[in-house]
């Protein structure tokens, strides 16, 4: 009798398994069919947001400019296509570049960083860097 209950237990246990990995298996690729599908839409808003995220603040109106440019550039869907963390990131940025007054040092160097983990992550999203690329600096241009 013993043998019978462990055999059905085992049994339920390999059906609730095997319906649990079917599950997390259908949500994983259609989370995948998904990139598929966006990933132009993704390209082309990343290279938008490439450009945006080029630091050339000279002016306060400047900054007003790529303020406006940002939050214009996050409403029309391009938020939709960042995550989460890059989210952070860019509105991280947004928040700076909201300030009355002019930036301070501490400011602009929090934007600079911001804009180019921003620049780091979309490569790494494209599939250009690797984790281990990402994560390494880059001599400076400049």
């Amino acid at each position: 009798m013993l043998e019978i209950l462990q055999n059905i237990s085992l049994t339920i246990i390999g059906i609730i398994i095997g319906f649990a990995g079917n599950y997390y298996l259908a949500i994983f690729n259609a989370r995948n069919e998904l990139k598929k599908e966006i990933a132009m839409k993704r390209a082309t808003y990343y290279i938008e947001l490439w450009k945006l995220c080029e630091y050339n603040l000279t002016t306060k109106d400047a900054q007003i400019e790529k303020l406006n440019n940002m939050k214009q550039w996050y409403d029309d869907g391009g938020g939709l296509l960042l995550p989460f963390k890059a989210t952070n990131r860019l509105l991280g940025a947004i928040k700076i570049l909201k300030k009355k007054e002019e930036l301070n040092d501490v400011d602009i160097s929090n934007l600079k960083e911001n804009l180019t983990w921003l620049r780091t992550e979309m490569k790494y999203e494209v599939g250009s860097y690797s984790r281990k690329e990402a994560k390494t600096k880059l001599p400076s241009t400049k």
